[in-house]
């Protein structure tokens, strides 16, 4: 797959050097810092490694004036880099190709989440690259928006900060669970959890009543998923929905779950009755993964604790090993900003219901 932005910029390829050279240092005001930051310590040169987003890369070529290319780590595969030439009627076009070798899951977190993202990034890095080089405006302001990534991004801050903030969950509020039960053992899992400030009875009111426009995000990912199959019509514990309903104690906690191959670009369910959690939990034939999620309501005095809970078991090591790349895909990806987006809304529909009483 290649993936190419082009920018024409109001100064000299030497000029631009100056500022692309600075990328990764302590004086880079390049790479937008509300994406992360990324890392040169040995400086822009070639061989020298080059930190991003948790990746260890290495500079493949750092020639001043015309090019700097990175290499991904092998486990990876592909390059990307800017390339620099003189414009026809003066100036620089600055050029950004990504190569990548996408495979199986790779394609699906592409298509979610990482090239809205990506095009966000490099939009937002040449911006800072023509406001250097020039009189700090842009030529065309208003060339970009990229709506969608930035949701993204506000999803996975939230959802990084919800977690890094355990004083506001009890961790002994669920020794059991109705999750827990159906599938004891689990070889993935996920935990999200939110404290709200609404009684278990209203949280479970909200939850009931939600409705599919509270979910943009998870309606977004499931359309492209599904190649625009699968519209959820209902809330989570209306039945109609792409994953059945296994288990609902009134109240208190709703399991959903299928077994299925996820790995395919069409989903694979497994022949068995959907919503039947005595077949769910019999089933064992190889080449497959039980997947359910538990939402789950617990009290904290006037509040509550809602949670979001996945475990996936595969029934054979192979099944194991074709999950594994997709689990870390949509762990980080959609499945995050789904369970994310989940609790939000739940939440704030709970806590509308908890002001008004």
């Amino acid at each position: 797959m290649i993936k190419t932005h082009r920018r024409v910029v109001a100064a000299s390829p030497d000029r631009v050097w100056e500022v692309l050279a600075r990328i990764g240092s302590p004086d880079d005001g390049l790479f937008p810092h509300e994406w992360g930051s990324v890392r040169a310590p040995e400086g822009i040169r070639g061989g020298a490694p080059f930190h991003h987003r948790g990746m260890l890369c290495r500079i493949e070529a750092a020639e001043p004036g015309r090019r700097l290319w990175i290499a991904f780590p092998p486990e990876h595969g592909g390059e990307h880099g800017f390339t620099l030439t003189r414009a026809s009627g003066g100036g620089t076009v600055v050029t950004h190709t990504l190569r990548v070798r996408q495979r199986g899951a790779d394609r699906l977190s592409w298509l979610l989440a990482v090239r809205s993202m990506h095009d966000a990034v490099i939009e937002a890095t040449l911006d800072n690259l023509e406001r250097a080089v020039g009189d700090g405006t842009l030529a065309h302001p208003v060339r970009h928006r990229h709506h969608y990534a930035h949701l993204l991004r506000a999803v996975a801050v939230r959802a990084r900060r919800d977690r890094t903030h355990p004083a506001a969950v009890n961790p002994d509020a669920a020794p059991d669970s109705a999750l827990g039960r159906l599938l004891p053992a689990h070889d993935f899992h996920s935990a999200y959890r939110r404290r709200v400030a609404a009684r278990p009875a209203e949280v479970w009111a909200a939850l009931e009543s939600l409705t599919p426009q509270e979910l943009p995000i998870t309606g977004v990912l499931f359309r492209l998923r599904s190649a625009g199959r699968t519209r959820p019509s209902a809330g989570p514990l209306s039945g109609d929905g792409p994953i059945p309903v296994l288990v609902l104690e009134e109240g208190h906690e709703v399991v959903l779950g299928k077994v299925t191959q996820p790995w395919h670009l069409r989903p694979v369910t497994a022949p068995i009755p959907a919503g039947d959690p005595e077949a769910f939990t019999a089933f064992a034939d190889p080449g497959w993964v039980k997947a359910a999620m538990g939402i789950r309501l617990d009290p904290d005095g006037d509040a509550t604790v809602l949670s979001a809970e996945t475990r996936v078991r595969a029934t054979d090591p192979a099944a194991r090993r074709r999950f594994a790349p997709y689990w870390q895909v949509i762990r980080v990806g959609g499945a995050g900003f789904i369970r994310v987006e989940l609790l939000r809304a739940i939440s704030r529909r709970a806590e509308h219901l908890a002001a008004s009483r």
